[in-house]
């Protein structure tokens, strides 16, 4: 009887050969079109063996059949560069007679560069990162998304205009750098060769009063006395509640945020000079309690988007407020610790409406403003240019002081851009307009007794300080060089310089203001020597005659004059 028993014993001993079963099937791309050349992987699910079988790659038309034995297994499509297809798969398929398994690719676009340290050296393992420049969304595919031993790039993405960053390690102590805008919608884009500044890791945690780690924190980091934040992207807490980032060096104001939804105002380490590798001293969220607003027009219209600031009294001291624009009705909510402040909510500029200023307000609890009515004011358009060149002046700011009071009303986007322009929203009283220059070499201007009853453009010359210095005029730690050989028949050279890490651009203007070219945009410490061909932005050649360099750090402007005789 126990016969049968040891015979499949012995029969189990020898392994049965698997039945040959077929796979097969159609790739396609947009349109239906089937994608050819293409290479398919197949690996057991199992084992992830790689298995080598003919017939892994489609036809012209994207068909595919390849006879393998019965199993399961993992699939990957994997289309040419040239393509512009992502990478498809397929895992667990059961494969026992015939199987069929047809995928649909999607397109992308690729963004391609290089990322080297200030010594040139090569950064390998950097990510490229993507946000949608309009929503902050991640992008529904990313493919090959990190640099290789040579420090280069080929990132598939799906289309759309992108915030791309270059995020390298935490531990490499590489400052992260983000490129705003980058068009990806319709065709491919290359960021060129870019540089990471050598920087240092700070790191910090974010706990409740008892000193309870809080994950999902955030960390902002900013200049002082500034609201423009530096880019640190891996500044979140863990569930420890800490967090690192990388630094140039500097002096900063280093914001703590609570987790999205917790009842906790901000809380903010100032003037934090980070020279060396730095450990932050604990930051403890105060409970945060809720000031509301509601912001309305002369005839109670809501007014969206307007700004809220909190100043702490008597040190005015800035309290960091996240979300803190009015929404579609009008509505403001933010948090803020139990302290007095200085509270103001300014429309947008757009809509020619005054600010509201409430000057003391003691937070011992959930505070309403009520309704605040913003008047209509007027506009102030003002340009400003620099003496003989006529060019303009970026990174002028305007203060508009009330000589009864002695305080300085309340103006956004007060400072002028790249076209030497801003516009501002005042009211009717007497002011006192003080231009300041950010430069030494130029003087300050001053406008007294400016009154507008209307709107009101200005057109203002800024001249040269005769006290000031060459090297004064300058500023600190920005140098243009003489460009060479001027007059030039072909090529011009010239050297920028900065004494601290800065975002600079150096651009080619017409003698009517007009851009012409961008030869460098980038950040710089040091010198660096940047070339000109003597072409516009499309790659033409420009005519004979004379042309302006302007380099800006976005503070500090410098110009120079070439000559052009083809």
């Amino acid at each position: 009887m126990r016969r049968p028993g040891i015979m499949l014993s012995v029969l189990a001993l020898f392994p049965v050969a698997a039945v040959a079963a077929t796979l097969n099937g159609r790739i396609t791309g947009p349109g239906a079109v089937g994608v050819h050349p293409l290479d398919i992987e197949v690996r057991d699910s199992n084992n992830h063996q790689l298995l080598v079988v003919a017939g892994d790659t489609t036809d012209v038309n994207g068909n595919y059949a390849m006879t393998v034995p019965g199993g399961k297994y993992d699939l990957t499509f994997k289309p040419t560069v040239a393509s512009h297809l992502f990478t498809g798969t397929r895992t667990g398929i059961n494969v026992s007679t015939t199987t069929t398994t047809n995928l649909t690719l999607t397109a992308g676009r690729y963004v391609s560069g290089s990322v080297v340290g200030t010594n040139g050296a090569a950064l390998a393992g950097v990510t490229i990162a993507f946000h949608d420049a309009a929503t902050g969304a991640v992008p529904p595919q990313v493919q090959d998304a990190l640099t290789g031993p040579g420090g280069t790039y080929n990132t598939l993405v799906s289309p759309g205009v992108y915030d791309v960053s270059l995020v390298p390690a935490v531990a490499s102590r590489k400052v992260p750098r983000e490129f705003a805008d980058v068009a990806l919608a319709t065709a491919d884009s290359a960021l060129g060769r870019r540089v990471l500044d050598n920087g240092f890791i700070v790191t910090g945690t974010i706990t409740d009063g008892s000193l309870f780690p809080l994950a999902n924190a955030d960390f902002d980091v900013t200049l002082p006395n500034s609201s423009t934040k530096l880019f640190t992207p891996t500044d979140n807490t863990t569930a420890a509640g800490s967090a690192s980032f990388v630094l140039p060096a500097g002096t900063y104001d280093i914001v703590a945020n609570p987790p999205t939804g917790a009842a906790f105002a901000t809380r903010t380490a100032q003037a934090i000079v980070v020279n060396a590798d730095k450990t932050l001293p604990n930051l403890a969220l105060p409970p945060g309690v809720a000031v509301t607003a509601h912001c309305v027009n002369s005839v109670g219209t809501p007014v969206a988007s307007c700004d809220f600031d909190a100043d702490s009294l008597p040190s005015l001291h800035r309290l960091h407020t996240p979300h803190d624009g009015s929404n579609a009705t009008g509505d403001i909510s933010v948090l803020v610790s139990l302290t007095k402040f200085r509270m103001n909510i300014a429309p947008p500029v757009s809509t020619k409406l005054l600010p509201v200023i409430f000057d003391s307000v003691q937070v011992t609890g959930a505070r309403a403003l009520g309704t605040v009515v913003h008047a209509t004011g007027h506009w102030v358009n003002v340009h400003v240019v620099e003496q003989f060149t006529g060019m303009p002046i970026e990174g002028v700011n305007l203060d508009f002081d009330d000589p009864v009071t002695g305080k300085t009303f309340l103006t956004i986007d007060d400072v002028t851009d790249h076209t030497g322009s801003t516009r501002v929203v005042t009211d009717s009283r007497l002011f006192n307009l003080i231009v300041q220059s950010p430069v030494a070499g130029l003087a300050d201007l001053h406008v007294n007794a400016f009154r507008t009853l209307q709107d009101t453009t200005l057109q203002l010359v800024m001249t040269y300080n005769p006290t000031a210095g060459v090297d004064g005029a300058h500023g600190p730690g920005l140098a243009l060089a003489e460009p060479w050989p001027n007059p030039a028949r072909g090529e011009i050279t010239t050297a920028i310089s900065a004494g601290v890490p800065s975002e600079l651009t150096l651009t080619v203007l017409d003698l009517a203001g007009r851009r012409v070219a961008t030869p460098f945009q980038g950040r710089v410490l040091g010198r660096h020597t940047v070339t000109w061909d003597a072409r516009d932005a499309r790659g033409v050649r420009v005519p004979a005659g004379l042309y302006l360099l302007r380099l800006s750090d976005g503070r500090t402007v410098q110009t120079r004059r070439v000559s052009l005789a083809h």
